[in-house]
């Protein structure tokens, strides 16, 4: 039994698909990269520079949490072997 098992309601599909793992994935980037850019902005660096500095690594975080949660959706949902997207 899982510690989540109460909240799982017969019946229902909790399996996410590409779109909303994007979608997810690029809303927790934009909240992490302004909580960023106002830090940096306090520690006197200008905003256009903070953002410039974080986009490459934001970009890459995607991608690689994209892949990671795809992977785990499969490995939890599917009763196929999991091929590489």
């Amino acid at each position: 039994m899982s510690f989540y098992d109460h909240l799982i309601i017969p019946g229902m599909d909790y399996r996410q698909g590409l779109d909303e793992i994007e979608a997810d994935v690029e809303k927790q980037a934009k909240e992490w990269v302004e909580k960023e850019v106002a830090l940096r902005v306090k520690s006197g660096q200008k905003e256009a520079e903070a953002r410039n500095n974080l986009q490459k690594d934001t970009n890459t975080w995607i991608e690689k949490e994209v892949q990671r949660r795809l992977a785990w959706s499969c490995q939890e949902d599917s009763t196929e072997s999991c091929a590489p997207r």
